[in-house]
């Protein structure tokens, strides 16, 4: 009997030197697309009470002291789902989905993991994914390569829609948030945002939002 020909490499296992080999992604400096994404992300900041203000810099007082030891899942739960509900993904055409399955093969690679949050139309499951949030890893444990996993899954993502369509996403390391872009062969990745910064943390809040925003335009020229 034949042995299968397709190889298999989970998620974990990629670097941005093997994306870059393996698929020609490039990074670019300063891509248009992540330019303009955090541009007019950051145009109006949002308007939170006095109230609402003092519970989202009382995340920010419990991530200072615990970015260097919380794992994976104290992270999540204690400061990045928190947070998410400022950012306030609620939609009836799309959803965020946590912990799900995706893969694709791609020149003869099968690329699989589970996803630590996406964004994508579906109901029980994930079916077109926009955006992706990617790693929880603690600070300064360089344990593994977390922007290099969250490209291989753009790019599995983006083999599965039927639209070949830019994909937007962020890396969380810690204290420090990097928003990514994936256009074709070219990639760029923004700046770091400090999640403990007082007023990079309503920063952070604006460029998560104005990813609603980017969908809406994709689910308008697809209707």
């Amino acid at each position: 009997m034949a042995k299968n020909s397709v190889n298999t490499r989970p998620f974990r296992k990629w670097t941005v030197d093997d994306v870059a080999e393996i698929f020609g992604a490039q990074r670019v400096r300063k891509h248009p697309r992540l330019e303009a994404w955090i541009d007019e992300a950051l145009k109006e900041l949002p308007l939170f009470s006095k109230e609402q203000r003092g519970m989202i810099l009382e995340l920010v007082s419990r991530l200072e002291p615990n970015a260097e030891v919380w794992n994976e899942e104290e992270l999540k739960v204690q400061f990045i789902g928190p947070l998410m509900f400022w950012v306030d993904y609620t939609d009836t055409r799309y959803k965020a989905f946590l912990e799900r399955p995706l893969a694709a093969t791609i020149n003869g690679i099968e690329i699989s993991g589970d996803v630590d949050f996406m964004l994508a139309t579906g109901l029980s499951r994930p079916k077109e994914p926009f955006f992706f949030l990617h790693e929880y890893k603690r600070q300064f444990r360089g344990e593994n390569d977390p922007l290099g996993q969250l490209l291989v899954a753009m790019i599995a993502a983006r083999e599965l829609n039927a639209v070949k369509r830019p994909m937007y996403g962020a890396v969380v390391q810690g204290l420090n948030w990097f928003f990514v872009v994936l256009d074709g062969l070219e990639y760029s990745v923004s700046s770091v945002f400090i999640a403990t910064d007082k007023e990079d943390i309503f920063r952070i809040i604006a460029v998560l939002r104005y990813i609603r925003v980017i969908i809406d335009g994709f689910l308008t020229e697809k209707s």
